[in-house]
Formats: C-alpha cells, structure tokens, sequence
C-alpha cells in the first residue's frame, strides 16, 4: 500500500513538471537565447554571486512562470585535492519535500467522577501522537479543572466492562487505537484501600441481562465488611444519577435499600451492577416496581459476571468472598 502510494506522488510531480516545463517554453519572452559564460565566484559576496547567476538566467528564460514559481539554491564544492571552494546558485522550478507527518492526535475521553458529586462528561483533548498516559491525564485535568488533591485513572472500556487500567505513567498513547473507548475516572488521591467497580445491566425480557454504558470506579476508605456499607457506597456513587431521574419521574416515599429475604419483586426496566476487583466482588441490582419505587439488590459476581449471589444487610462480606 505505501508502495503504490508513493509510486502515484511520484507520477503527480512527473505531470507538475511536464506541464509547468510546457507553459514556460510557451510564454517565455526570449526567442534567441544568447550564450553566455560563467564565472568563478572568486570569494565575492553571495549577494554578488547570486545576483549575476540570476541575471545570467533571465537572459535566456524570461516568462511568468519565472517570475511565480522559479527560484535559486546555493551550491558549494570544495575540491579535496587543492582545497578551492566553487560558489555557484542554480536555478530550481520545484523542490521535492516530504510532507510532514501529524504529531498530534484528537482524543475524547468520558471523565467520570469516583465520588459521585456530577454526572460523566466527556471532553475532547489534543496530545502529542507519540505522547504518554501522564500527557493525557495533564491534557484532561486541564480541561476538567482538575483540583490539587484529585488525580485521573484512565481505563479501556470493552464491552461495557473494564479490560484493562492504563495505570503506567509512561505508557505510550500509541499503545491506544482511534477506535477504543477511553474512560477516566476523577478519584482522590491517597486513598487506595478497595478498588470497587459499578456496572450497568439491563433486564430483558427474556430474562437476560445486557450490560450497557461505561462502568463507574471509586476507591474505598475503609473496609465495607457488611452489605449496608457496600450500599452506602452504591448510593453515593448513583446519586447524579438518580437525581438526573428523578427530574422527570416523581418518586414515592419508599425508602432505597436491600430486596428482603425471600422477596419475588422483579423488573424490566434497569440494574446496576458493581464489581471490587481488591477484595471482595458485589453486584447491585436497582430496580422499579410499577409504582415508580425504586430500590437496590445487593449481589456478588464474578468476572464474566454470569453468577449473582444475594447479599443481604446483615452480612458479612468477607464471609462471602469464597463463595
């Protein structure tokens, strides 16, 4: 491919001198181009030199594609034997130049707050094309007026889950393709006890669950040993999002939590599913009931989040870890 594509720029530059050599042969002025001799530089000023070269030349070749598109270019030899330096300037109709390569690139990256104090933004930055993940994060705290005590953790979405953290400073951006879905998630920094993940899945009617949307991540300050705090967690982490909701549907007065022992309450309408890939694994489930009440679902997943073990208030997580 880049054969063939240099072998066409070759044949453009062909045609460009075919036809700029054709108009000046025809609109040249001089019908009898006089011989004339040149002489040694003599170590005479370049101005000099180069005003009697160019002189010299409009004697024989005098049209108005000399005037536009003509030009000279200094040429030095020195003879290895003797030391003589010989001066000349040669014109030139066209120069052949490599074009240079973009050494920037557009990225848009979704910014996604770890303490659930607004909803994901995403914002669009441009980084040097051989640039790292520290550029990157620099370029979107600058955009994102990212404060003094906060730090960016980028993330590669697939398949609306993590694949992998771009944790590596120095990682090159090259590393990263145009087409793969970049998150960053805005997190405090210093605080690194428990790495918990939330992601999103819908129910379908046919019983499935379909993941969708970007996961959210925050880091724990503490170890949540019973479910009640895995949903103090939740909670916090959902709250833009359920105000985002609750401004076009009104809410009754049922209070959000865990699905009791034993309850058969089920919906089509949405799920949140967390993950905590440190310690302990949780899913929570947030559903809707035909009243407009909305609650929450503790479970624990695994990986490919295919099992969902329910959690209740009362438990123990580190319990629950080998399940």
């Amino acid at each position: 491919m880049c054969g063939g594509r240099e072998w066409q720029l070759g044949l453009l530059r062909e045609l460009l001198a075919f036809l700029l050599d054709g108009l000046h042969e025809d609109l040249n002025r001089v019908k009898q181009k006089p011989y004339i001799e040149m002489k040694d530089s003599d170590c005479r000023p370049d101005e000099e030199v180069a005003y009697e070269c160019w002189k010299n030349h409009m004697a024989r070749n005098d049209s108005l594609i000399v005037d536009v598109c003509q030009g000279q270019y200094k040429s030095t030899l020195v003879c290895p034997v003797c030391g003589k330096i010989s001066l000349t300037f040669d014109p030139f109709m066209y120069l052949s130049l490599p074009l240079p390569s973009t050494v920037t690139r557009t990225m848009t990256v979704t910014v996604i707050y770890g303490d659930g104090s607004g909803l994901p933004m995403p914002f669009t930055v441009n980084v040097l094309k051989h640039g790292s993940c520290r550029d990157l994060c620099s370029a979107l705290g600058t955009a994102c007026c990212l404060k003094s005590d906060e730090m960016l953790l980028l993330a590669e979405v697939y398949k609306h889950k993590i694949f992998r953290y771009l944790e590596i400073p120095l990682e090159s951006l090259a590393s990263i393709k145009d087409d793969e879905h970049i998150v960053a998630y805005r997190l405090k920094k210093g605080v690194r006890k428990m790495k918990l993940e939330i992601m999103h899945r819908d129910n379908m009617k046919s019983g499935d669950r379909k993941l969708f949307g970007s996961p959210l991540v925050t880091y724990l300050d503490e170890d949540p040993q019973y479910g009640a705090n895995n949903e103090a967690y939740v909670h916090k982490m959902l709250s833009p999002f359920r105000r985002a909701y609750s401004s076009t549907k009104s809410y009754d007065g049922k209070e959000d939590g865990f699905i009791p022992a034993g309850s058969d309450e089920q919906s089509n309408i949405s799920s949140i599913e967390c993950e905590s890939r440190n310690m302990t694994t949780g899913c929570s489930e947030q559903e809707e009931t035909s009243c407009g009440e909305s609650y929450f679902r503790l479970v624990l997943t695994n990986e490919s989040c295919l099992s969902c073990d329910p959690i209740k208030k009362d438990s123990l997580t580190k319990n629950l870890v080998d399940l």
